[in-house]
Order: C-alpha cells, then sequence, then structure tokens
C-alpha cells in the first residue's frame, strides 16, 4: 500500500497544524549533551590517573561522532523535510528525501551502537583480559557482534529491492520487507546482544579479592547499562505501533528513542572508568587489593594503595587484572600526595632478577 494514499480530509485543521519537531530538537539536544559530557569526563578520568588513552576510550569517541551525524541528519529531517508532521501537510516533493534521511539514520544507528558494544568488549579486555578463558569469551562475543552488525547493517541497507523503492514508491515490481518486522527484528537482536555484553563481567567482578562493598557497586555501575536495554524495548515497541500510512508523524516517537537509547550506551560505557573522579564520592576505601588468578599457573597478584603508598604485590607478571582498582588509587594518591613512592614485592625471584637477601623484598621502579 503506497505512503501517498491519506489526504488532507482525513484530518482536522488542527491535526494538519501540529509537529513534534521542536520535542525533537529539545530531546536530541539534551542526551547529545548527557553523550559529550560522559566523554568528556572519561577522558579527564584517565588524565587524572595518568594513564594513556586506549582502544576503548578511541571507540567510545568515534560512537559519539557518529551520535552527533545521527542527530544531525534527525533534525535535517524534522526541519527540511517533514519529520514530525502528518503526511499531507509535508509537500510531496520532499518525502524522498525524508525517506533517504531516514534510510541513513537508521544505517548510523546501528553503526553507533556496534561502536558502543565493541569499546565495552575493548574495556572488559582491558581491565579483565590477564584471565585466558575470559579472554576466549570475549574473542567470541565479538564475533558475534561482528555478525549482528553485518547482518542488520545489510538488511537495513537491503529492506527493498532495488534499494531505491526505499523512497520511490512508484517503482514496478519492488519487494520490501514487513516495516513491523524488520524493526522487531533488528531491534530483539540488538537488545539480545546489550543483554550478553552487560553480563559478561559480572562473574569477573565478583572473583576480585575486595569488600563485598566494592564489589556491590562494581556491579551497580556495570549494570546501569540496563537503562540502555530499556531504552530498546520502549524503541521496539515505539516501532510495532507506526502508522506505515502517516510516517512522517509516526515515527516521530522511535526517532527520539533512535538516539536516547546510544546516548545511553555511551554514558554507560564511560562510567565504569570514572571512578578516578568519583572514587571519593562513592566511599570507596582507601586501600584496595585485588587478587586474580590466570590460567593453570594459578600466579596471583595485588595491589595496595595506601596514603603515600602504593604497593603492588606480585607472582610472575599478572598485572593486567588489577586495572579498575589501580586507576583509582594511583589518581587518588598521586594527585594528592606528589611524594608518592611505589614499591613491588615478590614472593618469589622473577626470572632474571637476582634475589635480594632472604624471603620477600622491595625492586626498585
Amino acid at each position: 500500500m503506497s505512503i501517498y494514499q491519506l489526504s488532507q480530509f482525513d484530518f482536522t485543521p488542527e491535526e494538519l497544524a501540529q509537529s513534534t519537531a521542536p520535542q525533537i530538537y529539545i530531546a536530541l539536544g539534551i542526551v547529545t549533551v548527557i553523550a559529550t559530557v560522559g566523554v568528556i569526563l572519561r577522558i579527564v578520568s584517565r588524565r587524572k590517573s595518568n594513564t594513556r588513552l586506549s582502544y576503548d576510550d578511541y571507540t567510545i569517541a568515534l560512537a559519539l561522532v557518529f551520535l552527533y551525524g545521527l542527530n544531525i541528519i534527525t533534525i535535517l529531517n524534522a526541519a527540511l523535510y517533514g519529520l514530525g508532521r502528518h503526511l499531507p501537510a509535508v509537500n510531496p516533493s520532499v518525502i524522498p528525501s525524508f525517506q533517504k534521511a531516514a534510510l541513513a539514520s537508521l544505517i548510523i544507528y546501528f553503526t553507533t551502537t556496534g561502536t558502543i558494544k565493541a569499546s565495552l568488549l575493548l574495556l572488559y579486555y582491558r581491565y579483565f583480559g590477564i584471565s585466558r578463558p575470559f579472554r576466549i569469551v570475549l574473542y567470541v562475543s565479538a564475533g558475534v557482534v561482528v555478525c549482528w552488525y553485518v547482518g542488520v547493517f545489510v538488511a537495513t541497507i537491503f529492506q527493498c529491492v532495488p534499494v531505491a523503492a526505499f523512497w520511490d514508491r512508484s517503482i514496478k515490481n519492488a519487494k520490501c520487507m514487513n516495516l513491523s518486522q524488520f524493526s522487531a527484528a533488528t531491534g530483539v537482536t540488538n537488545l539480545l546482544t546489550d543483554v550478553m555484553i552487560l553480563c559478561l563481567p559480572m562473574p569477573m567482578v565478583w572473583l576480585l579479592h575486595t569488600t563485598r562493598t566494592q564489589k556491590i557497586t562494581l556491579t551497580g555501575i556495570f549494570l546501569l547499562g540496563f537503562f540502555v536495554c530499556a531504552a530498546s524495548i520502549v524503541r521496539i515497541v515505539e516501532a510495532s505501533k507506526v502508522n506505515v500510512l502517516d510516517p512522517t508523524w509516526g515515527i516521530h516517537s522511535v526517532i527520539i528513542w533512535t538516539s536516547v537509547e546510544p546516548a545511553m550506551g555511551i554514558l554507560s560505557a564511560c562510567l565504569p572508568t570514572m571512578r578516578p573522579l568519583f572514587g571519593r564520592f562513592l566511599k570507596l576505601p582507601s586501600k584496595t587489593a585485588i587478587t586474580s588468578r590466570s590460567g593453570s599457573s594459578g600466579a596471583k597478584k595485588s595491589v595496595v594503595a595506601t596514603k603515600n603508598n602504593i604497593t603492588p604485590v606480585s607472582r610472575h607478571h599478572d598485572w593486567g587484572f588489577n586495572k579498575l582498582d589501580e586507576e583509582a588509587a594511583v589518581a587518588d594518591h598521586l594527585h594528592s600526595s606528589p611524594g608518592v613512592s611505589m614499591k613491588v614485592f615478590v614472593n618469589k625471584p622473577l626470572p632474571g632478577r637476582p634475589q635480594e637477601g632472604k624471603g620477600s623484598g622491595p625492586w626498585r621502579c
């Protein structure tokens, strides 16, 4: 059925004068600011902890750039092509441009969410990659995300065959997917991958040798990402309500949630990295210890941070597991005390190192 079959006689003059464009501008402005602040605080936190930016930081910044592009296209669609108004009130000549902008928005939306998922996986690798079994889980999860993204990317572009039929309904013998089924399929698979990624770090957090309060705090920080899942569910529900006969009006709510969801995803991906900034407000202890086991060797290590001394205690070389607390500890003590000292205590000699006396002893860093 053509989208051009509605007429102005199907609406009252008041309805034809309605426009949700202002609501779209406000909503997109708010979520853009929130996501931008999240990324800025993440970078400031990394600087405060005196650590270099990593791949997960770069990918979340890239996701923010994609979000900007998504919101710019949406704003142009509302300002120029009738998004937020009833179809009979829109100039028919701009309808193809509206459809093209809507298709571009979908492609950028999935690219943004895919980049956020990649950033989270890279963050988990940086924090917990010392565990070989967990690395394998991350590799498998990354493969799932790549397959998901390729699938939704191709499906979005080829919703209609030929592709031009998406914005030109006059093309004969064109075949298009059912909009409701397409939205449900892509939305549900997106939600499932989100849930998978958010659950990944939970076992690792509860393996940390630290207080129950800290474990609960860290779990809560990671689980804030489920607000993204809630936004995804709302988007799926709103997409199921779209009136395909009045698309310029019908999709305005879906479009808003299409920006809200990735913006919340960017913020939730940044929250675990902000402990150097907000550790004191979370009332985290000033002394922390993390112990890990790596592979079959049973190697253990921990980092203990006290007021003027940061002491990593290590067997072998398993340092990467400590980054969750180490970054916060370094930031807290390095910036509060200029005379910080660091010592490494080993329970047995490291390969290639001479033994200093009997028992354990400090090595200069």
